[in-house]
């Protein structure tokens, strides 16, 4: 017997209420929230919808339940069956949206429609609709029961851009089925109806309704159902949710009938046409929810997962899955299943049952099994004592595997319960092979899907002969290389799909031109361009082996500024792992402190992959990040054959690698002709600094003591170069910007040869000093008299000679002076933060004012003035302060204010075009300095349209920094305490600002200001830039240079 449940209504509750009147007014206004009801054919929808893959293109009825808002209370009697008629147009589109139920589209509208509903018992008293269409002309109708009702004295049109509310009502009130008919000539846009309401009333019967024999409620099974009337009264019902007392589809009842699936029942009595109450019952018929599974059993293998058995499920009923013993396997939501352990268990798919369907359940017996055996990988040889290094291969011969776990050394290693090794390293192939060059014990075992062998052990014994053998990372020779000239090239490389990775001809930028500018044969780079979306692209090299101590070399450029929003990443994908970072353009960029794009290259170790078969892959990420390119790439590696000649040029060292064999202990190394000629190191690193070729001798030890001597001869190759003549400047005197140095009379100054390269031997020639040459590599001096002066520097030795100058020292005069070396004048810039400003400016970072340090003076000054150099000038706050000081330094930070100048923001000098146009802060009277001393500058403006930045020299990270910046101080809930703490920058790499007081060193004479001497137009041009530093003639580009003709040296613009 199925199960059956239903609800009992009171006979007295219903005969009572049959004999009241009843009225009530319903509307419905679109669009309404739907409501499921799965004992309506339809359920509630927010209204009629014949529109996109559900349009049916035949369409002319579609009949729908809409709940709307009744003021009886009775459950769910504001539920009202609606059908709309489009027949003048079939197929046309049905929709809904805020502005109401729509009925075609654009020109495209029936020329009638028709909306009717036959689910009211009672005299129909008022219907009240509100709608509009942009037409011609279009007017709507109401009937009841056949009949029309009147709305008013006016025409009901509906034609217009707004909507309209019209009330039909009738002074011969029907009951029946309620017809609304719209028409319309010209439309230009959809049919809207927003709103329905409907007023009805019903007299007190004359006698109460008929008794069904079966209660409503829900079934498990078809109901006989018998109706009882008064007696001499005729019974008529409908089984379609119409009214029985106005309907067409009424049957007059003669027998008992069967009522086999859902189904509103509506019956009433009449006598000689007079009708009493209608009773009204809904029989829920639940039906068999058709659930099955396919088969009746399923064998899974411990320890997989598996997709259960499919489950046939017709209607598309709710189930869930259960497992009778949760120790062999669990089951989740969907069916899939999870072994545990081997054991046979039951998987159940249980319905609970719903109005529709009555409660079922499905089921099939699991069997997990254990997995046949995997054979341990083949290893051959399979050990043994060998004389000489033995190459092995291993191959798992069992087609489930697709790995090696491997473990090389003498203690067994550790497996866990199921039997697999924990630390172990893994081949991503079935087969591997290993070449010992000692002594070697490896455990291997094969791995597939959630299967694996046992661990199998294999020793190798190798009775090496001591051997001496040796390279050098100079041997260099390449692995691999792409240029990206081709698509042939480029044939065996993969990317991510909807890649954005391309080949380009272009310039990077309007100020960084194509690779040929580095190599003159490139054809094509690497390119990512610019992308706003988030993008994740990846380029891949073929696969390749990593051979020991291995390289990767590219060149690449990239805007450092924008690449920490979108980042290019070097990453080696080992076995389809996510892979390893190797290289990151944004933490280069941050560590080099570089601020421009520019192509560079870059070299990454590879040696932690040695051996391992891996991908390399570009990988360009984020959002609105600029565009990047790389180009000539290439995988290099020490050539460890006896070919081998390692290349330098003098002055360069030497790595070697000692490869020797049979256990070695000691090393004695000979390297005639190197600076340093013998070693006792295993991997020892030598200088070479005299051009030639070299032999090489390395003799090895074993612990028997026996020995084994190899010699390379000309294994080194050693090339001769010109040194570069470089002077080191004395560590206190000051840099300037219109001289090379500024200095003292009278005192010592030490300079110091810098050259790079060998130098057989040198000479200075010095100016207006105690001495007028030398030979050594640091000569010590003292200007005798004010004056400006130039110091030559020139070494030489067998391959060439080099010559550099300092021109124009100024002794004892008075000049500008900073802490920018005259070689970084040409790159001096801005550092900007984003979004939040500028170091050494407006910035929204609680950075108020700025410092520059300045070195304790070679002797006392006097400083009148300060020239501050800004970048950026830009100002909204005409009128605010700008405050400059100097400091004395106290604990090396700016300490007591010795003297202050003060400018409006609006007298600030954008400095942009050229150096020359500082910003000049006076002070009231000179300002004498004898000690270690700061020079600050603040508070910037900070306003809407304040935008201002000094200029600066930036250095990598760990160089010479001489610039502060001041920080509020905060409390232990990081609240602004009203204090300010200075603070040394050193987030930004080597820092100092173009901040230059104008001193004069106290007891100095006047120097020269200008040299004028016979003219001599046929004589060489000399060009020096405003720092002193000489310039090729051919080098020289538009700009302001000091011109030295024969007799005369004058300042000249370049265009």
């Amino acid at each position: 017997m199925k199960k059956v449940y239903h609800k009992f209504m009171s006979l007295l509750v219903v005969l009572v209420a049959a004999l009241q009147a009843n009225a009530g007014t319903w509307s419905y206004d679109w669009p309404k929230t739907a409501v499921a009801d799965k004992t309506e054919n339809n359920g509630f929808i927010n209204g009629f919808y014949n529109f996109s893959s559900s349009k049916d293109p035949e369409l002319t009825t579609q009949t729908r339940t809409f709940l709307g808002n009744y003021n009886n209370e009775e459950e769910n009697s504001d539920k009202r069956v609606w059908t709309i008629d489009v027949s003048s147009l079939p197929g046309c589109i049905l929709s809904y949206t805020s502005s109401g139920q729509t009925i075609g589209s654009g020109a495209s509208v029936p020329v009638s429609i028709g909306l009717m509903s036959e689910s009211f018992e009672g005299k129909i008293k008022r219907v009240t609709v509100s709608s509009r269409v942009e037409a011609s002309e279009a007017i709507v109708r109401v009937s009841v029961n056949g009949k029309y009702y009147s709305a008013g004295e006016s025409s009901a049109s509906v034609a217009g851009k707004s909507l309209v509310e019209h009330t039909f009502t009738s002074d011969d009130i029907q009951e029946g089925e309620i017809k609304m008919e719209f028409s319309q000539t010209g439309a230009s846009k959809p049919f809207y109806i927003k709103k329905i309401e409907v007023e009805w009333e019903e007299e007190a019967p004359a006698f109460e309704a008929p008794v069904l024999s079966v209660g409503a409620g829900t079934y498990d099974e078809a109901q006989t159902v018998s109706i009882t009337a008064p007696e001499g009264c005729e019974i008529v019902y409908t089984t379609d949710g119409s009214n029985p007392r106005a309907s067409e589809t009424a049957i007059i009842y003669s027998a008992p009938f069967t009522v086999a699936e859902t189904t509103t029942v509506k019956a009433v009595a009449r006598k000689e046409g007079v009708y009493g109450a209608v009773a009204t019952v809904q029989y829920v018929i639940r039906k068999d929810p058709g659930i099955s599974f396919e088969k009746s059993e399923l064998t899974v293998e411990w320890p997989d997962d598996a997709a259960g058995v499919y489950l046939n499920n017709p209607n598309r009923v709710s189930v869930s899955y259960q497992c009778d013993d949760n120790a062999v396997a669990y089951v989740d939501k969907t069916g899939w299943i999870t072994t545990v352990e081997k054991g046979e268990t039951t998987v159940r798919a249980i319905f609970t049952g719903d109005d529709t369907y009555y409660p079922a359940e499905a089921s099939y017996r699991l069997y997990v099994v254990a997995k046949p055996p995997m054979d341990a990988p083949a290893i051959t040889p399979d050990g043994g004592v060998f004389d000489e290094e033995v190459t092995v291969t291993f191959t798992a011969t069992d087609e489930r595997a697709r790995t090696i776990w491997y473990v090389i050394g003498d203690a067994e290693p550790e497996v866990d319960q199921w039997g697999l090794l924990q630390e172990f390293e893994i081949n991503h192939e079935p087969a591997m092979t290993k070449t010992f060059t000692e002594s070697t014990t490896i455990w291997v075992q094969a791995v597939g899907d959630n299967i694996w062998s046992d661990v199998k052990k294999a020793t190798f014994t190798v009775n090496q002969k001591l051997a001496a053998k040796f390279t050098a990372a100079q041997t260099e020779v390449s692995v691999a290389s792409w240029h990206f000239d081709s698509e042939d090239e480029m044939s065996d490389w993969t990317v991510t799909k909807d890649t954005q990775w391309t080949m380009t001809a272009s310039d990077y930028s309007y100020t960084v031109p194509a690779f040929t500018s580095v190599n003159p044969s490139s054809k094509y780079s690497l390119y990512h361009p610019y992308d706003r979306n988030y993008v994740s692209d990846a380029a891949y090299t073929p696969e390749m082996v990593i051979p020991e101590n291995a390289k990767v070399r590219f060149w690449a450029v990239f805007n450092p500024v924008w690449i920490y929003d979108a980042n290019l990443q070097l990453i080696v994908v080992e076995g389809g792992s996510n892979g390893t970072i190797v290289w990151d353009a944004f933490r280069v960029s941050q560590e080099a402190a570089i601020d421009d794009a520019k192509w560079t290259q870059y070299t990454v170790d590879l040696s932690a992959f040695a051996g391992k078969t891996v991908e390399l892959a570009f990988l360009y990420q984020g959002t609105y990040g600029e565009a990047v390119m790389i180009d000539d790439m290439e995988i290099v590696t020490a050539n460890t054959g006896d070919d081998a000649v390692a290349s330098i040029v003098t002055g360069e060292q030497i790595d070697f690698i000692d490869l020797s064999r049979g256990y070695p202990v000691a090393w004695e190394w000979s390297f005639p002709g190197a600076d340093t000629e013998t070693s006792v190191e295993q991997n020892p690193t030598v200088v070479y600094s005299n051009a030639g070729s070299y032999d090489v001798i390395l003799t090895v030890t074993n612990e028997k003591g026996e020995k084994n001597t190899v010699t390379r001869h000309n294994f080194i190759n050693v090339r001769g170069i010109p040194p570069t003549a470089v002077i080191g400047v004395p560590a206190q005197a000051y840099y300037s910007p219109e001289a090379a140095l500024v200095v003292p009379v009278g005192v010592d100054l030490t300079f110091t040869d810098l050259t790079e390269g060998k130098v057989d031997s040198r000479e200075w020639k010095i100016e207006g000093a105690d001495i007028t040459t030398s030979a050594d590599k640091e000569v010590t001096f003292r200007y005798t008299q004010a004056g400006v002066y130039d110091l030559d520097l020139t070494v030489k030795n067998s391959v060439g000679e080099s010559t550099t100058y300092l021109y124009q020292i100024k002794a004892g005069q008075e000049a500008n002076v900073w802490n920018i070396a005259a070689s970084e004048n040409s790159d001096l810039t801005s550092i900007a933060l984003g979004w939040y400003g500028y170091y050494g400016g407006t910035n929204w970072l609680d950075m108020p004012a700025f410092a520059e340090k300045f070195a304790k003076p070679l002797a006392p000054v006097e400083i009148s003035s300060v020239n501050v150099y800004f970048a950026k000038a830009t100002v909204a706050s005409a009128d605010a302060p700008v405050v400059v000081s100097i400091t004395k330094a106290e604990g090396g930070l700016p300490g007591e204010v010795i003297a202050t100048s003060q400018l409006k923001a609006s007298e600030l000098v954008d400095a942009s075009e050229t150096y020359n146009d500082p910003t000049v802060f006076m002070f009231e009277s000179p300002v004498r300095v004898e000690t270690e001393f700061f020079i600050t500058i603040g508070e910037f403006p900070n306003e809407d349209g304040d935008d201002i930045a000094m200029y600066l020299a930036r250095r990598n990270m760990g160089d010479r920094n001489t610039a502060f910046h001041q920080l509020e101080v905060l409390d232990d809930s990081y609240r602004p305490t009203g204090e300010r703490e200075w603070v040394e920058n050193t987030d930004e790499g080597g820092i100092s600002f173009a901040i230059s007081p104008r001193l004069t060193y106290i007891g100095g004479t006047s120097g020269i200001d200008s040299v004028d001497g016979a003219y001599d137009p046929e004589a060489p041009a000399e060009y020096y830039n405003l720092q002193g530093i000489r310039i090729p003639s051919d080098r020289v580009v538009p700009g302001i240079y000091v011109v030295r003709q024969g007799g005369t040296t004058r300042k000249v613009l370049v265009k």
